[in-house]
């Protein structure tokens, strides 16, 4: 009996052994399928992570290009505004010229006038003091 004993003993040992044999490597199993789907998910979470960084990159960058366009369209636009003023102004110094050598040849003629209305007058009056002299 005591050699049943024993044997049934060492039989449990035995069945012992090979369960946790048994649970260990399902636990190693199981652990390093744990192991993989964490791996997976933390691969996933860094692409979503560099795909989103991208896409602030992308983003930050379009902006800034959008913001230098329209500071060069606004230069431009100032640069046309400035042209067009100084265009203008040249116009108007131009036609304000115009105007005074206008008014300067009017003036001119009728000085010219004047002088032969007066040239005429005295020569007028040199005729008739000529004849008064001769008569």
């Amino acid at each position: 009996m005591q050699e049943m004993f024993e044997c049934s003993q060492e039989l449990r040992a035995e069945a012992f052994r090979k369960g946790a044999k048994e649970r260990n490597y399902t636990f190693t199993i199981n652990e390093a399928k744990r192991e993989a789907e964490f791996v997976k998910v933390q691969q996933k979470r860094k692409e979503l992570f560099d795909e989103a960084e991208d896409s602030r990159e992308f983003e930050f960058k379009k902006a800034q290009q959008q913001r230098e366009s329209e500071i060069q369209a606004n230069e431009r636009k100032r640069e046309v505004d400035f042209f067009k003023s100084e265009v203008e102004k040249n116009v108007r110094a131009s036609e304000e010229r115009d105007e005074r050598a206008q008014q300067f040849q009017s003036i001119m003629s009728k000085l010219q006038q004047r002088c032969i209305d007066n040239e005429g007058g005295r020569l007028k009056e040199l005729e008739l003091l000529g004849e008064e002299l001769m008569t």
